[in-house]
């Protein structure tokens, strides 16, 4: 299966360009096609790849067929594929929830549904406080959900009695946003799910008792701010440069601004009601950001703490992924086409 899916890349993306080549050729009877093909080949300087051991392979063999087509040595650079950065930074916001939660434990109780004896049968689990409480409410309040202890039609309907709509999505869909969609949804209905689940629900579960528990915690919640902050203000900014019309040239100008911008959280003089989105262009409005401080009811300093650690991972993963567009990288100061990128 490995091999047969590299075979199938490679031979899809071989079709494409002799396609290209067919078609410009076109009753054009003076041009030679095969030639046209070649050049083809030849102006393809960029894959796009998200570093799979399949899209590895794929990359190698792509290189090793233009190099064997053209009887000689052509550069191919290999871009990672610039959604996953963002399913990086969710890895890297779930590794910062370790670190910020244990040094919350050093210096209190335990976290949430973890302080309560009915929960002992969960101690070992290794899953955060924070990701446990996006991961629960998604599941019982969001479409595709959990059907069993779930309440979703219950849910809908109270909001529907408020006036008010679900912002939950499915915790199974955006693999890549969602524990920052899904963390900014919970702290936007916080109150509505807590007046839900002790006054509406029919019948109560472990996981809806879970839930109630750990947002009684306003250490957990200072954590699921920081989360929405970086939803607001860095992810959903990033998410949306991915679907714009802008240019893939100027991309690196982008990654200078995510480089700065998290330098500027990590200080020790981060100012929390200074910070404004990564991206003037792709932003949201701050004042949403820090409506949602109001409702959270949490330490100013457990907030602060949390936002740091976050940055902090995500500088390692923007220095580990997005190396080729920072100083020094393949693609720093130099110009190149959109068309050089072949998408996979």
């Amino acid at each position: 299966m490995f091999w047969a899916t590299v075979k199938l890349l490679l031979m899809t993306s071989v079709t494409a360009s002799k396609n290209l080549s067919t078609i410009y050729c076109e009753g054009e009877a003076d041009i030679n096609e095969e030639k046209v093909f070649k050049e083809i080949i030849e102006k393809l300087k960029c894959l796009m790849s998200n570093r799979a051991v399949v899209m590895k392979s794929f990359d190698s063999k792509m290189a090793a067929f233009k190099n064997e087509l053209l009887g000689k040595e052509s550069s191919t650079y290999f871009i990672f594929c610039n959604a996953h950065f963002v399913l990086g930074l969710s890895t890297a916001a779930s590794v910062a929830a370790k670190v910020v939660e244990d040094e919350f434990k050093t210096t209190g109780s335990k976290l949430g549904r973890d302080a309560s004896s009915s929960f002992n049968a969960f101690s070992n689990s290794v899953e955060t406080a924070s990701n446990r409480i996006i991961r629960l409410t998604s599941e019982v309040l969001g479409p595709r959900g959990d059907e069993k202890s779930g309440c979703r039609q219950e849910w809908l309907a109270f909001l529907s009695s408020q006036g008010k709509k679900s912002t939950f999505s499915s915790f199974r869909s955006n693999r890549f946003n969602n524990l920052f969609q899904s963390a900014t949804a919970l702290l936007h209905h916080k109150d509505d799910i807590i007046k839900f689940l002790n006054e509406y629900v029919s019948s109560s579960n472990l996981k809806l008792e879970n839930i109630l528990l750990d947002l009684k915690d306003s250490r957990i919640l200072s954590f699921i701010f920081a989360l929405s902050f970086f939803h607001e203000l860095f992810t959903e900014p990033y998410w949306k440069l991915l679907n714009s019309t802008e240019p893939y040239s100027r991309f690196p100008k982008y990654v200078q601004l995510m480089e700065s911008t998290l330098q500027s959280w990590i200080s020790p003089d981060f100012d929390l009601f200074s910070a404004v989105p990564v991206f003037s262009n792709f932003g949201a409005t701050c004042a949403l950001v820090f409506s949602r401080l109001k409702a959270a009811e949490c330490k100013q300093e457990h907030i602060i703490l949390s936002i740091k650690k976050i940055a902090e991972q995500f500088w390692i993963v923007l220095k580990r992924q997005l190396s080729d567009f920072q100083e020094g990288g393949v693609f720093w100061r130099r110009k190149f086409k959109t068309s050089w990128i072949l998408v996979l």
